[in-house]
Parts: structure tokens; sequence; C-alpha cells
């Protein structure tokens, strides 16, 4: 009897070892991705005081390298990728074997490939430009042949521009002129998520709307089921758009050509 339930323990421990091993790449990729969501998080917080506080040079340059230290690009860049580029799918055949292995379990573990940028331009101590992007890639449908991946981008964007023209936004500024709305859908008519929602706001923009429009859901990165609209990653910029959609066609209409 002592000899069976040897074996059955370690059966039992065999059956375990394996449970865990199977699911390792899957907590290993989800830590990973809670960690990108809690930094853009984190970022967007400090870029959206920076825009509200219409904050010099000196404190921006000190808010990009207290996070970008050791990849700093100059002193006005910050970047963070999870996963692969995110506008690369394919296999690198220069790549490492790690680096193989690792985008293996990456997509075994259902881990999607993401991307933080925050840029800025300066002129004479004064910040002129500022965008924060942050990009999800989105499955589509399986493809035939299954060596690719069929995968759209969504990408929301905030930005800050000193120089906000009518003649270049007119569709953005026409309603509001301190900021523009743009919600595009890229995907063509296809079934594979593609497109973009961004804000940008004049220098003298009302700090309320600063707040209000600025708002990402940070869930598209961690959550089980996967963002797939504009609506899902910037939804005050997509239900403000959709809401102005008419008006903004009858003054399309009552615009003279130019």
């Amino acid at each position: 009897m002592k000899r069976l339930n040897r074996k059955q323990k370690l059966l039992a421990f065999f059956v375990l070892a394996l449970l865990g091993l199977l699911l390792a790449p899957f907590v290993v990729v989800q830590i990973q991705e809670w960690i990108f969501r809690y930094r853009a998080e984190r970022v967007l917080a400090d870029v959206r005081s920076l825009i509200i506080h219409k904050a010099p040079a000196r404190e921006v340059e000190a808010v990009f390298r207290r996070w970008n230290p050791d990849r700093l690009k100059g002193c006005c860049a910050i970047d963070e990728v999870l996963g692969h580029p995110v506008h690369d799918w394919s296999p690198d055949p220069d790549a490492s074997t790690w680096s193989s292995i690792w985008s293996y379990l990456f997509f075994l573990g259902r881990g999607r490939d993401a991307s933080l940028q925050v840029r800025a331009e300066f002129k004479a101590g004064t910040v002129t430009r500022m965008w924060y992007f942050v990009r999800a890639c989105t499955s589509g449908p399986e493809p035939d042949n299954a060596n690719d991946r069929m995968t759209g981008i969504l990408h929301a964007e905030i930005g800050l521009d000193s120089h906000l023209s009518l003649e270049y936004l007119w569709e953005g500024l026409a309603i509001h002129p301190k900021y523009s709305l743009i919600d595009r859908d890229l995907s063509g008519g296809t079934d594979i998520p593609f497109g973009e929602a961004v804000v940008d706001f004049a220098y003298n923009a009302n700090p309320a709307d600063i707040e209000r429009l600025t708002e990402i859901d940070f869930s598209c990165f961690t959550r089980l089921f996967q963002c797939r609209t504009n609506a899902d990653m910037m939804p005050a910029v997509a239900a403000q758009y959709a809401s102005e959609k008419p008006q903004l066609a009858r003054m399309k209409k009552e615009r003279p050509c130019r």
C-alpha cells in the first residue's frame, strides 16, 4: 500500500510540475504586461501634469531623465517596448536564439505587443511640442498560413503644440479652437482592428479639457479580451468625436472652398 501511495505522490508531483511549466510563460508574460501598464499610466500622469502646468524645458528634461536614464536619446525621449517592436511581427533571421525563444514564449503566454514613446521639442528653454504615443497590437482572424500573423494596431496619441493651426487642422479645431480631436478607423473595411485616436492641445487649453480628454484605458494591455476599437483605448475622445460629427458635417458644407 505504501508503494502505491508513493507512486501516486510521484505522479501528482509530475502533473503539478508539468502544469507549472505550462503556466509559467503565461504568468511571466502577464507580469511583464502589468509592469508595462503601470509604467505607461505613471508616465501619462507625469506628461499630463507637464502639459497642464506648462512646465519649462528643465522640468520636462528632469521627468524624462527619471523615466529613461539608461536609454535616453538626447534629453527629450522616453521609450518602452513590450514584446517585439510593435510594427514588426515577422521573425528576425538575425535574432539570437534567446530572442527567438522569448518570442515564442511571449505569444504562447498570450502576450500582446505594445510600445510607449514620449517626445518633446524645445526652443529657448520653452517646450514647443510634446507627444505621448501608446500603441497596442491586436489580433485579427487566423490567416491561411500558420506562419503569418494578421494583426492590427490601436494608436492613442496626446500632443501639445504651441502652433496649432486651422490651416492644417481645420477639422479638429473648427468646433473647439484650443484642442483638436481625431478618431480614424484605418481598417479599410477588414476584420483586422486598425485605428488611431489623437488629441492635440494648444498651450492655453483648459486644464479641465486636458484632464478629461487624456483618459486612456490601460486595461487594453492586461485584460482577457483585447481592445479592438479607438473607443476602447480613448473612450472620451472617441465619444466626443462621434457626438460632434453631425455638427462638423454641417460646418463643412458651409465652409467656403479654399
